[in-house]
């Protein structure tokens, strides 16, 4: 990890002088923040949100200000709902017992009109049973919904609600999905997309009330391990082609996020560089931007849209975590040149924001030798089922493209997927402070750590805000106080110590 040397020289003779505007002070804090940032124990819940971005959304929805108060609204009525919603299981529908089994929705065309091919993309067949996708969705909701409500209002009744779905979801003997061996789900190309798009908003529920002392400690651990379960099956046995691939890193990176999994995140951070490498048609092609394998689809604006709302998921939960890969950019001179994530976006931005997408998509199909097949959009496209994704964007880049886009749909969104209502959680995050104000936390997480001196550095914050950070580094939030924060390596000390040393020697002989 590069991340203070970038674009700096080393110093040639007097080793006083500054790098390029980056002294030798920036030089020995670094080297702290990078021996400590993946070491400090990250305060739940951390996938999607941290505590102090919820307080700092809750003084916005008590302020009566927008985009949050209509959003707010919008989740408070959804969970309801979700109150009075029955268990669900995957043992209620069909005869496959605990094991998670569908039928792929664009298959068995053959029996219901005598034609082949029996498998058409983007034509579903309703004769297929979805039955247990159908519920994996209705929890994933259900959970995330009442996990939301719990970490914005503190009220016990929505946790409680959640563990009951959990318990029935995951522990139960009875009622219980296996994590693995379902043949119809990781293994199998249908159920295994559906696993990786439903399981991510369900973990991110639990994230939210993985604080509540109000859960057994036992079933609490039970859930864990079939969460591990299931991420170890889902990185050892769910590669795909397209966006199978981008939702895998979705589901591996939530996992790790709320088992405080290191191996599960750096899995889901190296795929993710990957996949924007091999997926995505790098700088100098002339649809620089798209994605390739989703393109030329029977529903290639829908699958790109979709292929993309994977990428900026996985891509927030990393950045929760202290890892940045928002502004990643793929090697020239590897497949995929130069390609990155805005890159993406702003490939797509144009026919999300037109006044009707698929015609303008269609338009730009039509473009010679572009790479696209002559397929036609068969999903309309809606602002919950496309569009959720530019929330996330315009919060990081705040690039007025990317706002008109949300303008065009409406705000908020619910996004259908993971996320739910993201307008509430990551609209215009970069208007919200941190509650309580605590100089040096740059990314308002709610302590003082590594990550702050990295956002700092990528910022290009003050000097000011530096002694700040200087000075609080270290400070834990209340409820993480007693964790405790492992010191940097004696080694590594010895090393930063000696190198000052060495440039103090060198700097009184000067």
């Amino acid at each position: 990890m590069n991340f203070f040397m970038e674009n700096k020289t080393m110093p040639s003779g007097d080793m006083s002088s500054p790098w390029t505007g980056f002294d030798f002070r920036h030089f020995l804090l670094g080297m702290i923040a990078l021996m400590t940032s993946a070491r400090v124990a990250v305060a739940d819940p951390g996938m999607y949100l941290n505590r102090a971005e919820i307080d700092a959304i809750q003084l916005k929805v008590d302020a009566g200000e927008a985009p949050w108060t209509d959003a707010y609204a919008q989740v408070m009525a959804a969970t309801n709902t979700a109150l009075s919603q029955p268990l669900l299981s995957v043992t209620f529908q069909g005869d496959t017992g605990n094991q998670y089994s569908t039928q792929a929705p664009f298959c068995g065309w053959t029996a219901v009109d005598g034609q082949s091919p029996d498998c058409r993309d983007g034509e579903i067949n309703l004769a297929q049973d979805r039955g247990d996708y159908d519920v994996a969705i209705q929890v994933g909701d259900t959970v995330r919904d009442l996990g939301l409500a719990y970490a914005f209002t503190g009220q016990s009744q929505y946790a409680d609600k959640a563990i009951d779905m959990i318990r029935a979801w995951s522990l139960d003997s009875t009622t219980r999905m296996l994590p693995i061996s379902s043949p119809k789900a990781i293994s199998n190309a249908g159920g295994r997309i559906e696993i990786f798009i439903t399981m991510p908003g369900y973990l991110y529920g639990a994230d939210l009330i993985s604080d509540y002392e109000g859960w057994d400690p036992v079933e609490k651990a039970g859930f864990q391990d079939w969460t591990r379960a299931l991420a170890d099956h889902t990185i050892a046995n769910g590669t795909g082609a397209n966006n199978f691939s981008n939702w895998r890193v979705v589901l591996a990176a939530s996992a790790g996020a709320l088992l405080d999994d290191q191996a599960m995140l750096d899995f889901a951070e190296d795929e993710w560089k990957s996949l924007i490498r091999s997926q995505m048609k790098g700088v100098g092609s002339n649809v620089a931007g798209a994605l390739s394998q989703e393109v030329g689809r029977a529903q290639g604006l829908h699958y790109s849209l979709f292929a993309l709302n994977a990428m900026i998921q996985g891509a927030e939960i990393l950045n929760t975590r202290g890892v940045d890969v928002y502004d990643y950019v793929g090697p020239a001179d590897l497949g995929g040149g130069a390609a990155s994530l805005k890159l993406a976006l702003d490939y797509i931005v144009g026919f999300a924001s037109a006044e009707d997408p698929v015609a303008a998509f269609e338009a730009a199909r039509g473009l010679v030798d572009n790479g696209f097949l002559g397929y036609t959009q068969i999903t309309p496209i809606t602002a919950d089922n496309s569009m959720a994704l530019f929330e996330l964007a315009y919060s990081y880049w705040q690039d007025p493209d990317y706002l008109a886009v949300l303008e065009r749909w409406g705000r908020p969104i619910d996004d259908i997927r993971p996320m739910g209502n993201v307008t509430l959680t990551h609209g215009n995050t970069f208007e919200l402070s941190a509650v309580p104000g605590l100089a040096g936390d740059f990314d308002s997480d709610g302590d003082v750590d590594g990550a702050d001196f990295l956002r700092w550095q990528r910022d290009g914050l003050s000097s000011t805000d530096l002694d700040d950070w200087q000075a609080n580094f270290g400070t834990l939030p209340p409820e993480a106080v007693s964790t405790s924060v492992p010191e940097p390596s004696t080694g590594l000390m010895m090393v930063c110590c000696g190198v000052c040393a060495m440039r103090c020697r060198r700097h009184a002989a000067a």
